[in-house]
């Protein structure tokens, strides 16, 4: 973050989907002031990128809780659910 607020300096994100997880992160990033481009979208403004934040953030509480919901469905019917080896779990960040 230090590099990022030195005059002159732009973080670039490689896809601008990865800066939607959290609409907050976003918004600090914008509040602090840190410029920056995505190549996937160089074209968007601040407010379409925060507008797509706020609807990615959503999506993703939808996606969370009908994940919950069949998890708790698929047990209630019996379903017996491992958990994913260590090997096979997708890393996030």
């Amino acid at each position: 973050m230090a590099l990022c607020r030195l005059p002159g300096a732009t973080l670039v994100i490689a896809k601008l989907d990865r800066l939607f997880r959290y609409a907050a992160f976003l918004l600090n990033l914008q509040e602090a002031g840190v410029r920056f481009v995505a190549a996937d979208m160089p074209e968007a403004n601040q407010l379409v990128v925060g507008i797509m934040a706020v609807v990615a953030q959503a999506e993703r509480k939808m996606i969370s809780a009908c994940t919950k919901a069949a998890l708790a469905a698929a047990k209630a019917h019996g379903v017996h659910l491992e958990p994913v080896p260590r090997r096979l779990r997708r890393v996030s960040g």
